[in-house]
C-alpha cells in the first residue's frame, strides 16, 4: 500500500469517527427501579464503580440473576435495574428521577412509595443539605424491633448510622459543603413519619 493511499484511509476513518454521534446518555430509571437497585442490588454492585470490580454476566444472566432478588419486579423495571448497574460503573454517584422533590417532613403515605418490599428496605432521598449541621429524625412503625439506618451521600458514602430498635431515633452528621443526602433503612416493614432539619 503506498503512503498516499495509507493516509487517505487514515483521514476517511477519522472522519467517519467523528462523525458517528455519541452514545446517548442512561436515561434516569423510575423510581421503582431507583428504590430496588439502591436497597438489594448497590450494597454488592457498589463495588464495579469505576470498573473496580465486575460481575459482568450479560443481559440474559443479569436478567436471572435479578429475579432471584427482586422477583415481584416486571420487565420493564428489570431493564431499568441493569441500566442503573451501567450507570453506576460510569459515574460513582446516585441517579435520580427527574420528578424527586426533597422535602423537609415526610408522612407515612409519602414515604411508602421508597419502599422496597422484596428487601423490606427503603431508600429516601433528602435533597440537597449542608453547609450545617443536620438532624434527621425517623419514627418506625410495628415491626423494626432489629431495623437499621443510614444516611448516604451521592457517592454511597456513610455520613451516619444508628439502629432503630423499635422506637425513633435522630441522625446527626455534619454536612461541610452542599450536597445530595440519602437515607437507607433496612429490615422495617413500615415508617410512619421523617424530619429533616438543618
Amino acid at each position: 500500500m503506498s503512503r498516499r493511499l495509507a493516509l487517505a484511509l487514515m483521514v476517511l476513518g477519522a472522519a467517519t469517527w467523528a462523525a458517528e454521534p455519541a452514545p446517548p446518555a442512561a436515561p434516569v430509571s423510575s423510581r421503582r427501579a431507583l428504590v430496588r437497585f439502591h436497597t438489594a442490588c448497590a450494597s454488592c454492585h457498589a463495588g464495579e464503580c469505576s470498573g473496580r470490580l465486575s460481575f459482568f454476566s450479560g443481559k440474559g444472566g443479569a436478567k436471572h440473576h435479578i429475579r432471584r432478588y427482586a422477583p415481584t419486579a416486571d420487565d420493564l423495571v428489570v431493564k431499568e435495574l441493569f441500566t442503573l448497574l451501567a450507570t453506576m460503573k460510569r459515574t460513582c454517584r446516585v441517579e435520580l428521577p427527574a420528578d424527586t422533590a426533597a422535602q423537609a417532613r415526610w408522612t407515612g403515605e409519602q414515604l411508602r412509595e421508597w419502599f422496597n418490599p422484596d428487601a423490606n428496605a427503603w431508600f429516601i432521598p433528602l435533597g440537597e443539605l449542608g453547609p450545617a449541621r443536620v438532624t434527621v429524625t425517623l419514627q418506625p412503625g410495628a415491626g423494626a424491633e432489629a431495623a437499621r439506618a443510614q444516611v448516604l451521600d451521592e457517592e454511597l458514602e456513610t455520613l451516619a448510622e444508628a439502629p432503630l430498635a423499635g422506637k425513633a431515633v435522630t441522625l446527626r452528621f455534619d454536612q461541610p459543603q452542599k450536597g445530595r443526602c440519602f437515607l437507607l433503612v433496612r429490615l422495617a416493614p413500615t415508617l410512619t413519619s421523617l424530619t429533616v432539619a438543618q
